[in-house]
């Protein structure tokens, strides 16, 4: 869970924008 809220903090901070971040960022949305 900690792992997750981690790579959309780096997704939204544009600092980890990769495939695996925005497949985490799909999953949490969904």
């Amino acid at each position: 869970m900690k792992n997750t809220t981690k790579h959309i903090i780096g997704v939204m901070s544009g600092t980890s924008l990769d495939g695996i971040d925005i497949a985490y960022i799909k999953i949490s949305y969904n």
